[in-house]
């Protein structure tokens, strides 16, 4: 029975249907989906350990600087596939030290459409509010950021626009060429399915048995299935897992 439900038209076309459906949905929905990553992992450039004993780093308001001090850089984006307006924050986007650490500098050292954008800083207690003008889709600017703490101490990004929290990312750009493998391989079974699509028929009589194959409902089916994973997959791993610089 379940053999002979496979083989029907009809469960097929429901199928076809039903994921169409869906697909329609995934592709026309609006997201707004602030997202950050760590682009230079913290590197340490004063060890007070290890450091001579007359070096001394001493802050604006003449604060020594007693502990270890460190360096990273943070990619902020919008990654979603809507605007992020002010309107839409529930939560402010934060740079937040944790761990101990405490913020010593900051500065913008990239920016997506900087004349357009204009992403500032703003520094309130320990932590830096993110402003902009305009946060479209790959909008987006990279801070460098100078903190002291220990090696647990890190600088996360925190806050809430309608819809979705600030989201971090992997940056893991080693795996690039296993997703482009992985996409060419994905195109060419989608490709062969396509031409069973095309060159599909009901059934066929061999010696006086009859053979089912695939039918051209079938192979549409199968099609758009693998059509709704192929463009998850895009949209998950390849458009929005990286910045746009």
């Amino acid at each position: 029975m379940f053999k002979k439900i496979l083989s029907s038209g009809i469960f097929w076309t429901f199928i076809a249907g039903f994921i169409f459906f869906w697909l329609t949905i995934f592709l026309t929905r609006d997201e707004k989906r602030p997202t950050y990553a760590v682009s230079k992992e913290p590197s340490k450039i004063v060890d007070v350990d290890n450091s001579f004993s007359k070096l001394k780093i001493v802050l604006n308001d003449s604060l020594v600087v007693d502990r270890n001090v460190y360096v990273t850089n943070i990619i902020i984006w919008n990654s979603g596939t809507k605007e992020i307006t002010k309107s839409d924050v529930r939560e402010k986007i934060k740079i937040e030290p944790i761990n101990g650490a405490k913020i010593l500098d900051y500065k913008i050292v990239n920016e997506e459409k900087k004349g357009i954008s204009n992403f500032k800083l703003n520094p309130s207690g320990n932590f830096l509010v993110v402003d902009w003008d305009y946060f479209d889709p790959n909008f987006g600017f990279e801070t460098q950021i100078t903190y002291s703490g220990q090696d647990e101490s890190k600088i996360i990004v925190t806050g809430y626009v309608i819809g979705n929290e600030v989201t971090f990312v992997e940056l893991n750009k080693e795996n690039t060429s296993g997703h482009k493998f992985f996409l060419i391989v994905f195109i060419i079974f989608l490709a062969f399915l396509s031409l069973v699509a095309i060159i599909g028929y009901r059934k066929n009589k061999i010696n006086g048995n009859t053979k089912e194959e695939p039918t051209l409902i079938q192979a549409i089916g199968f099609t758009v299935f693998f059509i709704v994973v192929l463009g998850y997959y895009l949209n998950e791993f390849i458009f929005k897992s990286y910045p746009p610089f």
